[in-house]
């Protein structure tokens, strides 16, 4: 214990365990996640040294993009009229700000070893956080009776909204499957957890988008070593899957909703929606206002403020009691900043693709493909996972390719 606290005296030590705690309690909880990112951020502040700052341009280049977004954002609070809204916001995105500085005030120093093990710290965080989900869910199902307690959003809710919890698994998957060495003997049984968990969550784009990132990967890593026969007889056994997945109960499985794109705005039950409809009303609300200040965007203080102003208008009574966002980072970042902060937020998926160009890079790819088709139908970087998950996992193993290759 002595040698413990001798050698946290270290800067560079009390760097890797500091990001470590920040890696394990990302899906733990919110609040201890924050605390953890703080301490990292003031270790990094009190111990900056110039000769331990990143060099990699590249990964220099991103973190631009990360400042550029929170600055964007933070401007519009000069146009914003409501000050405390708008307040509250920035200090959500300031993850922005703080997390590329503190990445990069000593993460040269890291070994790739040392990334790797960061990496793991997250799998195993995920997969504690998964099996404790079941644990109580299972433990509410015999309490009240219903096995619905087992799918759906209840089945995340002790720890997330599902949507989050789904991007911690589908991530964790592609680390997973990557780190073929990382505990061998359970792997293809973990992957396969995370696997069914995010099919039970019942979020559809993140199912669906997972599913096109790994049918990618999978078409480009193995399709080639593998005969016609065998290419067949696995895309049948997926095809199998899907089609059993599809005869579900109705009220287990929320693809077997009419799939429908008519909506009224004025229905009071919100049983009369679907997921699909209630965002096409949202985005045909949203997108016109976004257009009537395109460049400024109408002030991080006031986008949502004015977009419920719009709901009451448009007489879109399930907006205005739920005040939903708008279920979609893009049209939600133009709203609020306008043009240029949509910009930033596109520069950073494009650096990140020119850093998957490389060889054997599809797996960061993926991972950056995957958060950002999850983005179309979910406002992400509105709550700390969803930042937290851009600016500290996606660098970090940005990073370890980098080393790696």
């Amino acid at each position: 214990m002595t040698s413990f606290f001798k050698n946290f005296g270290d800067s560079q030590i009390r760097y890797f365990y500091l990001l470590a705690a920040v890696m394990v309690s990302l899906p733990i909880h919110m609040n201890l996640n924050a605390f953890c990112i703080s301490l990292f951020s003031l270790n990094a502040i009190l111990s900056f040294k110039k000769r331990n700052f990143e060099d990699d341009k590249g990964l220099l280049i991103s973190y631009s993009f990360y400042v550029l977004f929170f600055i964007i954002s933070a401007l519009s609070l000069i146009y914003s009229d409501h000050l405390d809204l708008g307040l509250s916001k920035i200090q959500t995105k300031l993850g922005f700000l703080v997390i590329p500085f503190a990445f990069a005030s000593n993460l040269k120093n890291l070994s790739k070893s040392k990334i790797q093990c960061l990496l793991r710290s997250l799998i195993v965080s995920v997969l504690l956080c998964t099996v404790f989900c079941y644990i109580e869910s299972f433990i509410k199902a015999l309490s009240l009776g219903s096995f619905v307690q087992m799918y759906d959003s209840n089945l995340s809710d002790p720890l997330m909204h599902r949507a989050y919890f789904s991007l911690f698994l589908g991530i964790s998957i592609l680390l997973w499957w990557e780190d073929i060495h990382f505990l061998a003997k359970f792997r293809i049984y973990g992957i396969l957890l995370f696997l069914i968990t995010i099919i039970l969550l019942q979020g559809r784009i993140n199912i669906l988008a997972f599913l096109l990132v790994a049918a990618l990967i999978f078409i480009i890593k193995y399709s080639r070593t593998f005969s016609k026969k065998q290419n067949f007889l696995g895309a049948s056994l997926v095809l199998l899957a899907i089609l059993a997945f599809s005869f579900l109960p109705k009220k287990y499985n929320r693809f077997n909703q009419p799939l429908t794109l008519e909506y009224n705005l004025s229905d009071t039950n919100s049983s009369d929606f679907t997921g699909i409809t209630i965002r096409l009303a949202i985005w045909d609300i949203a997108l016109p206002l976004a257009k009537e200040d395109i460049f400024l965007g109408r002030g991080i203080g006031d986008s949502h403020v004015d977009l419920v102003d719009q709901f009451q208008e448009k007489q879109f009574i399930i907006g205005i009691e739920k005040k939903f966002n708008c279920h979609n980072q893009f049209i939600e970042s133009t709203l609020a900043s306008g043009i240029f902060s949509l910009l930033a937020l596109l520069g950073i998926l494009v650096i990140y693709l020119l850093f998957s160009m490389g060889p054997r890079h599809y797996f960061l790819a993926g991972m950056v493909i995957y958060f950002f088709l999850s983005m179309l139908t979910e406002s992400l970087l509105e709550r700390h996972w969803g930042i937290s998950i851009l600016t500290i996992i996606i660098p970090l193993y940005a990073k370890y390719i980098r080393m790696k290759n």
